[in-house]
């Protein structure tokens, strides 16, 4: 069976194809790109980071959510789903609209270069988004990228019994909780550096 050509198709017809399609859709440049399902252990990943972010931010102006919500960078007209983002309201602005203030990618040997690659270029056009976390499934490894200034953006890499600082939403995550109950397969072949998953 071959694979589906990439759909070219103007904005207002993918948001229209969107509403009703049963498998969500990414936008980029024009095209449609079908999202691929994660593995188990993808999606246990995500899991835990919307429930660990739901724990911590309960209450507070911020508000989690998973997979099934879109974001669109409007400075470059990528729609897409990230595995998990949070969204702020402004409190001194209560009528303005929550602001995309985190967004968290699981990586995929499909989609890794992807995440790490142009898809990060698009959401360093979006000046609400404030941090950006790679989360890898190969290894208890969690790299965090932080916007400190126009263009410019830290790297802090955490790994077992670390907590991942999120400065902007004032909490922080449990490395050992965003894994728990997420085996690594056996196939896969951890890099050197890597403490692999059990």
């Amino acid at each position: 069976m071959g694979v589906e050509p990439r759909r070219r198709v103007a904005e207002a017809e993918y948001l229209a194809l969107e509403a009703s399609a049963d498998v969500r859709h990414e936008w980029v440049d024009g095209e449609m790109l079908a999202r691929a399902g994660g593995s188990d252990r993808h999606n246990v990943i995500a899991v835990n980071l919307v429930g660990e972010l739901r724990n911590r931010l309960r209450g507070g102006p911020c508000q989690p959510f998973g997979s099934d919500q879109r974001h669109h960078v409007t400075a470059t007209g990528l729609y897409t789903y990230p595995d998990a983002l949070v969204r702020c309201r402004d409190l001194e602005r209560p009528d303005a609209a929550a602001r995309t203030r985190v967004v968290f990618e699981v990586l995929s040997a499909s989609t890794e270069a992807w995440d790490r690659g142009q898809k990060f270029a698009h959401y360093r056009a979006d000046p609400d988004i404030e941090e950006y976390v790679l989360v890898s499934q190969r290894a208890r490894r969690v790299e965090h990228f932080r916007r400190v200034d126009v263009g410019r953006w830290t790297l802090t890499l955490y790994g077992p019994g670390d907590d991942v600082a999120l400065p902007a939403l004032g909490i922080a995550l449990p490395v050992d909780e965003i894994y728990l109950g997420a085996a690594a397969e056996r196939s896969d072949a951890p890099d050197p550096d890597d403490d692999p998953l059990p």
